[in-house]
């Protein structure tokens, strides 16, 4: 019973040690821990931030501040395939990679995501950036990031 217990518990620290505690998907540690896992790898980094999430807690509540993220976050993991791993890895700000993905499976994965969030009445911005041999995390990450501020900036006109 005890052995039993104690690996119970350790299972469960294990989960919430890697996963976000409100959307169940992987966290900030578990994102930077991937990337080492597939810096030798042809990987896709997207950037995604929720859209309108402060007017929502200003307006609706936090509760429904939680649900938006809730909702990105399952909108995230409906749509990803096999080789996408999404996380939460900041307030509104998610990350995905797609391990050996090209550019249209990207902007495939992108695009469903963007259409589930329609039905949920959710607007997200997305940046990609694709690494390839020679390029390190950081630039990456600041391509995707920059792309998905790019994004971000037609938020308002949409």
């Amino acid at each position: 019973m005890i052995v039993s217990c104690a690996i119970y518990y350790i299972f469960l620290y294990v989960q919430t040690y890697k996963r976000d505690f409100l959307t169940g998907i992987m966290n900030r540690r578990s994102f930077f821990n991937d990337v080492d896992e597939f810096s030798h790898d042809n990987y896709a980094l997207v950037s995604i931030d929720l859209n309108g999430l402060k007017t929502i807690n200003d307006t609706l509540g936090h509760q429904k501040g939680d649900e938006a993220l809730q909702g990105l976050a399952d909108a995230l993991m409906i749509n990803r395939s096999k080789s996408f791993r999404v996380y939460r890895t900041g307030g509104d700000e998610f990350m995905a990679i797609g391990k050996g993905q090209n550019k249209e499976e990207v902007e495939h994965f992108i695009d469903n995501v963007k259409e589930t969030l329609k039905k949920k009445n959710l607007m997200a911005s997305f940046g990609y950036y694709m690494y390839t041999d020679g390029s390190s995390f950081d630039e990456v990450l600041a391509k995707a990031d920059e792309k998905m501020y790019e994004d971000k900036k037609q938020y308002t006109h949409r």
